[in-house]
């Protein structure tokens, strides 16, 4: 019987810890509520995972509360909301429940054994700092400024027709161009020197009216010129290096015409070669490039070299000093195209003529026209073609014409610098040469990098390293012409 009792007493227990019984068909298992639930003071609302009071769901079981419940706190309001409803905001007429802060609570005593603590010293005073003595204002280093932004490259063409009106041709009484002109900035202007001297001012029709010489430059062949009326581009602020392609001024009238070059050398001095399609009609004419900007102006090529791959020009910095226009000005020690001639004799190495086995008419640019080489001396080449109409030049230069072979050379100090043909026995790897239409030509390797420029009266004249070939207004080449590269 006691021992009944005592586990009759033991299942209340352990009944009374807990809140719910589950009956299963053939068991029974109590349930144990969340406890997160109980000490938070919330009572979860039932939904359709947990089993409400008087509901037998599908699954057989039911759910049995507990007789003895137990009352848990209520949670203070939120002070953010209205005690009506959790959407309405608190009026001016209500305003928020304030949350009371819980009393301080008192220290503990100290313990009667308990040893007072001893009170630290306070730190000394730090002295104070003499005020500095009046004096003049302490400047700063001026921050650093950010270079000034490069204009915007744009297409050659485009870049060209800023350049309307900074430059014009020069003629004579009949029209005829004899030059050109190209303006600076400052009211002043360049045009060649050697125009002016064989004509004169009174003689030389401009199309921006009048003008007069101030000063000039003999080793570079320019005149500086007083004049109005034209718009002068801005300087470039650096030379141009080798490659960058320039528009150079046509030398003939032609409304939006210009002649594309590319720069080859850098020279001391101011100074730089470029290849391109300029005339003798176009010394004084601006080069510009693709930021419209004034990168040079035209010098010409050397009179006793027929190439267009050696043609000289004065960069920006030399034409800010002509700008000044100091008549007492030092000039240079001699004329600037001679230093055509000393690179024409650097390039071109001396060679011996091939030997005639048999007709060769491979053309080679910068090397050979058939067993013709360059650097070929006039004795070789006199023996093996004879005599032919010498031409002596200024500067060492010599021309030599067989009509009967249509061969031209260029000799410069005896050895060939240039050979020409109109024979259409000659012809490259691929096929083009004297007769053949420019739009059937396969031009290849031979013209990678040519400037295309066009010609007075129709047609036009291709410059590639090593090669030049002109085209006739008909569309067939003309002429071939084997140059250094």
């Amino acid at each position: 019987m006691g021992a009944a009792l005592a586990l009759l007493a033991a299942v209340l227990g352990f009944w009374l810890t807990w809140d719910g019984l589950e009956i299963r068909p053939g068991k029974v298992s109590w349930l144990r509520p969340d406890r997160r639930l109980a000490e938070s003071g919330r009572v979860a609302r039932p939904d359709s995972t947990q089993p409400q009071l008087g509901s037998v769901p599908e699954s057989g079981r039911i759910y049995i509360p507990h007789a003895r419940t137990r009352t848990l706190p209520a949670l203070p309001p939120d002070p953010a909301r209205s005690p009506r409803s959790h959407v309405d905001a608190p009026g001016p007429s209500e305003p928020a429940l304030a949350r009371k802060a819980p009393p301080a609570s008192p220290a503990p005593p100290s313990p009667p054994n308990a040893t007072p603590s001893k009170a630290k010293p306070a730190p000394p005073a730090l002295p104070r700092k003499k005020p500095p003595a009046p004096g003049p204002p302490a400047t700063h280093p001026a921050a650093p400024q950010d270079p000034p932004l490069e204009r915007p490259e744009m297409p050659l063409p485009v870049a060209w027709a800023h350049a309307d009106g900074c430059w014009g041709l020069l003629s004579d009484w009949r029209g005829q161009p004899r030059g050109s002109v190209t303006a600076l900035p400052g009211g002043r202007a360049v045009a060649s020197l050697h125009l002016l001297e064989e004509m004169g001012t009174d003689q030389i029709h401009s199309p921006f009216g009048p003008m007069h010489e101030v000063a000039h430059d003999p080793g570079l062949g320019l005149a500086v010129l007083e004049m109005g009326g034209a718009r002068a581009l801005p300087l470039a602020g650096t030379p141009p290096r080798a490659g960058t392609e320039l528009a150079a001024a046509p030398g003939f009238g032609s409304p939006g015409a210009f002649q594309p070059c590319v720069v080859i050398e850098r020279l001391p001095g101011g100074l730089f070669l470029f290849r391109g399609n300029s005339l003798e009609t176009s010394v004084g004419g601006p080069l510009v490039n693709r930021r419209r900007e004034l990168a040079g102006v035209v010098l010409g090529r050397h009179p006793g070299y027929p190439g267009h791959d050696y043609m000289l020009a004065a960069d920006a910095s030399v034409l800010q000093e002509l700008a000044l226009a100091d008549p007492e000005r030092p000039g240079r020690e001699g004329p600037a195209l001679e230093e055509v001639a000393r690179l024409l004799l650097r390039d071109v190495r001396t060679a011996p003529m091939e030997p005639q086995t048999r007709p060769k008419n491979r053309i080679l640019p910068g090397t050979a026209l058939g067993r013709f080489r360059l650097g070929v001396s006039r004795e070789d080449l006199l023996a093996s073609l004879g005599p032919g109409h010498s031409q002596a030049l200024e500067g060492g230069f010599e021309h030599l014409s067989y009509p009967v072979y249509r061969l031209e050379f260029a000799l410069l100090q005896q050895r060939v610098v240039s050979i020409a043909t109109t024979d259409p026995f000659f012809a490259t790897s691929t096929g083009m040469g004297v007769g053949t239409p420019w739009e059937q030509a396969r031009p290849g390797r031979e013209l990678a990098g040519a400037a295309r420029g066009p010609l007075p009266g129709g047609g036009q004249r291709v410059i590639a390293p090593g090669l030049e070939v002109e085209i006739g207004p008909d569309g067939m080449i003309r002429q071939m012409r084997v140059t250094p590269r």
